[in-house]
């Protein structure tokens, strides 16, 4: 059997259809699976696992280049596409038989690779050769404190606040007074792609702001958050992957109670995360 996943989004979304892959795999071990990342390659920074993980999925991607070169009309003609047609986790998804299968969505939670949770977070290793040193000095102080990453979205969320929703001051305001009730001494670590909003608008002590990671460097905020020991998270993929790949049984982690503005979050938030 011949399976495609579709790539789409940005780095947050691509480890999501990659997760989605591995628990997909484990349930159709003698298919043959292809990744089609050209809608990725238009989004944020272009298709970034292979460059930010320890992974080589760029061979499932010439294997799909090659499909549609020499045998187009399988995709084409023969494949049974299935969707993600909202956010709820749907396991029937997961079953499907048919010898030639497209799978399109964002698979936007983890009961899709809970399964094989110690292999996603092995293919979620980073490539550490590629960290600047600002971002080590800050990764050790992590480490080493009761450190708090808060993500704040801003960007592209302005322009889509109709359907994502920004996340309010107050949701800010409340998780970090929850934070400073439950953990001693926390230092904060801000992330933002507007990280002068931040600073204007959300007093804080013992705060870091972490404004270098620009660009292609981006994921490297990725790699910090992981590095803290509790979350505040915004509705955004990118710091949920932040804070669900920190291994610490004890971790913290404040979301959002609304990911999208007007649809409810049915299975993004894992049950143990606190919702505001």
């Amino acid at each position: 059997m011949l399976k495609t996943i579709v790539f789409n989004g940005g780095l947050g979304n691509q480890m999501f259809q990659y997760a989605f892959y591995l628990g997909l795999r484990k349930k159709h071990p003698l298919s043959l699976f292809l990744f089609d990342i050209e809608q990725a390659q238009g989004n944020h920074f272009g298709y970034e696992l292979d460059k930010v993980f320890q992974i080589d999925s760029l061979k499932q991607a010439r294997g799909f280049r090659r499909l549609k070169r020499y045998c187009p009309w399988l995709e084409n003609h023969f494949c049974t596409i299935r969707q993600e047609n909202s956010l709820e986790f749907n396991p029937q998804l997961l079953n499907s038989r048919y010898p030639l299968v497209r799978y399109e969505g964002f698979w936007q939670s983890e009961k899709y690779f809970l399964s094989v949770e110690p292999q996603v977070r092995k293919a979620f290793s980073f490539r550490e050769d590629g960290i600047n040193n600002q971002t080590k000095e800050m990764s050790s102080l992590a480490k080493t404190t009761n450190s708090i990453s808060v993500h704040i979205r801003r960007g592209d969320y302005l322009q889509l606040s109709n359907s994502f929703g920004l996340c309010s001051l107050d949701y800010y305001e409340k998780a970090i007074a929850y934070i400073k009730e439950h953990v001693s001494d926390p230092l904060f670590l801000f992330f933002s792609d507007d990280i002068e909003w931040v600073k204007e608008h959300l007093k804080c002590d013992n705060a870091h702001f972490v404004s270098w990671n620009l660009g292609e460097d981006s994921w490297q905020d990725l790699y910090l958050m992981s590095q803290c020991r509790h979350h505040i998270i915004a509705n955004s993929s990118f710091s949920w992957w932040g804070a669900w790949l920190n291994p610490r049984r004890e971790k913290i982690i404040i979301a959002p109670k609304r990911w999208f503005k007007f649809i409810p979050n049915y299975d993004v938030l894992p049950e143990k995360w606190i919702k505001i």
